[in-house]
């Protein structure tokens, strides 16, 4: 049986806490973040463009529209979500178990879905 080494007090650092930061602020650094990345772009690059046909009109226009269509079901769809994680963060954050189970349970379904992924055939 293994036993682990005695750590004294001194030796150990706590972490520093992450600075608190307002709901408003975390929004505003998050906007630039999604403006500049790439898959973002990518995906616009690769979608959109079979929705828009010169025949029916001022294509800039018709990419705007479809933006803003996509933006506004986008901004629907974080609300709701929103809305229904927070009191299942609740019930959640008072499952003390599942506390400390967490991130076995996360490492099992990351490795269960790799599993499957290797595991399928085409």
């Amino acid at each position: 049986m293994l036993e682990k080494p005695a750590v004294a007090a001194a030796q150990v650092e706590p972490s520093p806490a992450a600075p608190a930061i307002s709901t408003a602020r975390a929004f505003w650094h998050a906007v630039p973040a999604e403006l500049l990345n790439p898959k973002t772009a990518l995906f616009f690059l690769a979608f959109m463009p079979q929705f828009v046909h010169a025949e029916r009109g001022h294509v800039l226009a018709q990419f705007l529209i479809l933006g803003l269509v996509f933006a506004v079901m986008s901004l629907g769809w974080s609300t709701m979500l929103v809305f229904a994680m927070r009191p299942l963060a609740r019930l959640v954050s008072r499952m003390s178990w599942l506390q400390r189970w967490k991130g076995k349970l996360i490492g099992v379904i990351f490795v269960s879905l790799g599993v499957r992924v290797a595991l399928q055939r085409q």
